[in-house]
Order: C-alpha cells, then structure tokens, then sequence
C-alpha cells in the first residue's frame, strides 16, 4: 500500500510545464492512486497524439516514480496508476 506521505508529496509535485508550473490531478480510488490524463495539464496521452504516436507519460511523474520506488501503469485511456516495484 502507497504511505499517505508519498500520496501527499504527489499531491503537491510541481512540474514546469508549457503553461507554467501545474500540479497533477491525483485520484484515490478503490485502494489506488491515479494520476488524471483528461484534466487538461498533458501530463500523460495514451494515444501519443501529440508525442509521436506513442503512450507516454511526463518526465516528472517518472522520475517521482523511480525516486520512490514505484512505476507508472496505464488503468486506462484516461488515468495512469501508482505502483510499488
């Protein structure tokens, strides 16, 4: 189970972005921690519309997931999840 304290410090991760600083759209549900793609921040695009046809997923979030020990998996189209290795 991920530690509210790591929750917390996802909660308030700044990522310098292309409209400024932004924070991600964070989830609990379930027993899970979800990271919204649909919010609007780009933080994440399954599709790889934007970032040559590919899912990819920010280098912020990835990096906060290999700090801590985690990885990244897409729930769906429209959230990635929170792991523990």
């Amino acid at each position: 189970m991920i530690s509210k304290k790591i929750i917390n410090k996802l909660k308030t991760l700044e990522i310098d972005w292309v409209e400024g600083i932004c924070t991600p759209t964070v989830i609990e549900r379930d027993g899970k921690v979800l990271v919204s793609t649909e919010d609007g921040k780009c933080l994440a695009d399954y599709y790889g519309e934007f970032w040559g046809g590919y899912p990819w997923v920010h280098s912020a979030l990835e990096a906060f997931a290999e700090k801590h020990g985690m990885f990244w998996e897409w729930q769906n189209p429209g959230c990635i999840s929170l792991h523990l290795k």
